[in-house]
C-alpha cells in the first residue's frame, strides 16, 4: 500500500512457506500485509535447493515498514527469511540494511550479515527477546545464497566482499556507515 506505481513490496515465497495476513484490525497501524505471521519448513532434502523462505524486496530507493512474526522490521533491500515455530526465526539480509526491533532494541542487520532470535509463546511464532548481534555470513554460505536468490528471482545480487568486515562493530566503525548505525531512523 501506498507505494509508487509500479514501485510494490514483492514477497517470494519458495520452498514450504506458510504465509498470513495479521493487520486484520481496523485501528492496526499496519495496512493489509504489513504485518504478517509466517513460518517455513525444513531444509528440503535436495543439496542444491535453497532452505524454504520468504524473500522480501522492497522498491529500489525506498525503504518500507512491515511486522513479520510480531518483530518490526524497515527494510530497505532484499530480506530472506526463514522462521520455525518455537524454534529460531533467521533474518538475512542480501542488499541494503534491514532494521529490526522488539522490545525497543533495534539491531542493524547489512547485506551479508544475518541474525536470529526464538519464537515462542501461546502460537510459537512470538519473539522470545530481541534478536542477536548481527553476524557476517561465511563466503560459501553467501555465494550459495546469492545464487539460489538469483535463480528464483532473476535477478543478480552484488557478490559481498567478506574480507571488508569481521564483524558488525567492524561495519559500523566504517567511516560510510557511522550514520547509519547511529540512526536507524
Amino acid at each position: 500500500p501506498d507505494t509508487l506505481p509500479g514501485q510494490n513490496v514483492k514477497f517470494i515465497l519458495y520452498g514450504d512457506v506458510k504465509l498470513e495476513n495479521a493487520a486484520t484490525n481496523p485501528d492496526d497501524p499496519f495496512g493489509p500485509m504489513q504485518a504478517f505471521y509466517f513460518v517455513s519448513g525444513l531444509q528440503p532434502n535436495c543439496k542444491e535447493a535453497p532452505p524454504s523462505s520468504l524473500l522480501i524486496q522492497s522498491p529500489k530507493g525506498y525503504s518500507v515498514t512491515m511486522r513479520a512474526n510480531g518483530l518490526d522490521l524497515k527494510v530497505g533491500s532484499s530480506l530472506a527469511l526463514t522462521a520455525q515455530k518455537n524454534g529460531p526465526m533467521r533474518l538475512t539480509t542480501l542488499e541494503g540494511e534491514v532494521f529490526a526491533t522488539y522490545g525497543g532494541k533495534t539491531q542493524i542487520i547489512p547485506q551479508g550479515f544475518e541474525t536470529v532470535l526464538e519464537l515462542g509463546g501461546e502460537d510459537g511464532l512470538t519473539p522470545q527477546g530481541a534478536p542477536e548481534t548481527a553476524y557476517l555470513m561465511d563466503d560459501e554460505q553467501w555465494v550459495a545464497l546469492t545464487e539460489a536468490t538469483a535463480d528464483i528471482t532473476g535477478e543478480s545480487l552484488e557478490l559481498l566482499d567478506t574480507d571488508v568486515w569481521a564483524s558488525i562493530g567492524d561495519y559500523c566503525s566504517d567511516l560510510a556507515n557511522v550514520d547509519i548505525c547511529a540512526d536507524p531512523a
